[in-house]
């Protein structure tokens, strides 16, 4: 909800009713890398014309919609954390990605203890989901990497038994070479195309 308070396909449809609605728009959540995600959108449609009347997208804002009046107003990151700051505390966090590697045509992760940083994830969610989606480089024929890629997945999922995690809560899947994280032609070996992606809710 704070990285995007209402989505972009949002809309408020005003039936001519006289009590205002107010709506309200925090910034975007930071992503991994630091990086200020977009502010949602919320779309106010004419419900005759079903035209827009405005598009409300400005972060940090408080707007009045009456009729087919609308009034947006900038209010302080401040004033809005001590309003919705609560109901923040209660959303659930975004998920993590945590990527792990393999050597070349192996079940074996280039860095071993990188797998306990996915088990620390996932005992500081209560009522954790774990999605493992196994990727291959393009070396090799389509079937044989959609084989090696669910057996990376299904690796993952070992080694996470054997550090005590309940494996029941996680889904293994592969990608083969169909969702390359480095574009490249075919039969080129990759270090970053050779990894497992785990998904953390």
């Amino acid at each position: 909800m704070r990285n995007k308070l209402v989505t972009a396909a949002t809309c408020l449809i005003l039936a001519g009713c006289a009590a205002s609605t107010g709506v309200s728009l925090l910034p975007g959540e930071k992503d991994d890398q630091g990086q200020q995600n977009e502010t949602g959108a919320v779309v106010v449609l004419d419900p005759g014309s079903e035209q827009d009347i405005r598009v409300i997208d400005q972060a940090n804002s408080r707007s009045g919609v009456k009729g087919s009046r609308v009034a947006v107003k900038s209010v302080t990151p401040e004033v809005l954390e001590a309003k919705y700051g609560a109901l923040l505390t209660t959303l659930p966090r975004k998920p993590k990605t945590i990527l792990l590697y393999f050597k070349p045509n192996s079940l074996e992760l280039v860095d071993p203890s990188k797998i306990d940083e996915v088990t620390s994830e996932i005992s500081s969610r209560e009522g954790a989901d774990i999605q493992i989606v196994g990727h291959t480089d393009t070396t090799g024929d389509g079937p044989l990497n959609d084989e090696v890629s669910t057996n990376r997945a299904k690796a993952v999922i070992t080694l996470l038994a054997e550090k005590g995690v309940d494996i029941s809560i996680a889904r293994a899947s592969g990608r083969g070479e169909r969702e390359l994280r480095v574009p490249t032609g075919d039969n080129i070996a990759n270090d970053e195309n050779r990894r497992v992606e785990i998904t953390v809710r």
